[in-house]
């Protein structure tokens, strides 16, 4: 009947550029108030444009008024200086992010995805450990649009060796004769 119109195709062109429509999906027989899914294999802004189709040939196309921003993730690494039992061993952030800030730091020293040190001002600091072994360690960020990524890396934490001199013929001896040392 006149006025009456079925939507049998919707067309979606998530990454439309003002001009060229490209198809990156299709539905087909649409419900009403279709919700299409959509994800972004990378951050930047994007128009988004779809058209529709009837069922009496006739077809339209609307595009966003603003663009969508896909915010970037942070892109977690750290550096890892010192590596020997019972000496501070100094983490520094080395981290990058396509746009934006990194405005959170959170570490994770021993493995139990509890995060002993948190804050903005975080990107280096010391940490002792406990003793020799292997320590995962975990840096996440959050950035300044909320998106969070971590990183775990492994620490070795090196025993240090244990030094012992000893004289084996006595501390005391004449001017110009030798003293016999024993390490340990």
């Amino acid at each position: 009947s006149p006025g009456t119109t079925v939507i049998q195709r919707i067309e979606y062109d998530f990454d439309y550029d003002g001009s060229n429509f490209t198809v990156d999906q299709t539905v087909n027989s649409p419900s009403f108030n279709q919700v299409t899914n959509h994800t972004y294999t990378s951050a930047g802004t994007y128009y988004v444009a779809l058209r529709a189709y009837s069922d009496n040939g006739c077809d339209d196309q609307a595009e966003t008024p603003i663009p969508v921003i896909i915010y970037p993730l942070p892109e977690p690494d750290f550096n890892v200086s010192g590596s020997c039992d019972g000496d501070a061993i100094s983490f520094t952030d080395n981290s990058s992010i396509l746009f934006g800030t990194v405005d959170f730091y959170e570490w994770d020293f021993d493995n139990d995805n509890t995060f002993e040190e948190t804050g903005a001002s975080l990107s280096s600091l010391d940490h002792t450990f406990p003793g020799p072994g292997i320590y995962p360690v975990t840096l996440r960020l959050t950035s300044d649009q909320s998106c969070q990524d971590e990183v775990t890396e492994n620490v070795n934490v090196h025993p240090t060796p244990v030094a012992a001199i000893t004289t084996s013929t006595g501390s005391a001896k004449c001017f110009g004769n030798a003293i016999d040392f024993d390490a340990s």
